[in-house]
């Protein structure tokens, strides 16, 4: 089955970075990852996203409108319908860019520690 590219009428042809597969665009670069994948290319498991806007862009699996969210400081498109994500040509870059200098160390711990919080609260008495 071939699938559009959210972000141009290219088409998605699968693809794989480090054993991880993907479906990349043949026109603009962009990248289209099951959250499971995405994942497992970055090395680190993703937060929950909010909806903070709806994108004219819409699902290749889907076809339902995807969400904007941000992560990390850039803005990344999902489906709340898959999970799936599209990120723009050089999104995954900056993204691995910057777990590799540790960015994301920091929110990391203090989503950890809100979690224990959060169970303490619930569970320990307050």
């Amino acid at each position: 089955m071939t699938r559009t590219c959210p972000a141009c009428p290219g088409v998605l042809h699968a693809a794989s970075i480090g054993g991880v597969e993907r479906e990349q665009c043949d026109a603009c670069g962009g990248l289209w990852f099951d959250r499971a994948k995405l994942e497992s290319a970055l090395g680190r498991r993703l937060p929950a996203f909010g909806i903070t806007a709806e994108s004219d862009r819409t699902c290749p699996a889907t076809n339902d409108a995807l969400q904007t969210s941000q992560l990390d400081g850039l803005q990344v498109e999902w489906c709340a319908a898959c999970g799936g994500m599209f990120l723009d040509a050089g999104e995954l870059e900056s993204l691995e860019q910057r777990a590799a200098a540790g960015a994301w160390q920091e929110k990391d711990t203090l989503d950890h520690v809100a979690e224990g919080v959060l169970w303490w609260g619930i569970f320990g008495g307050f």
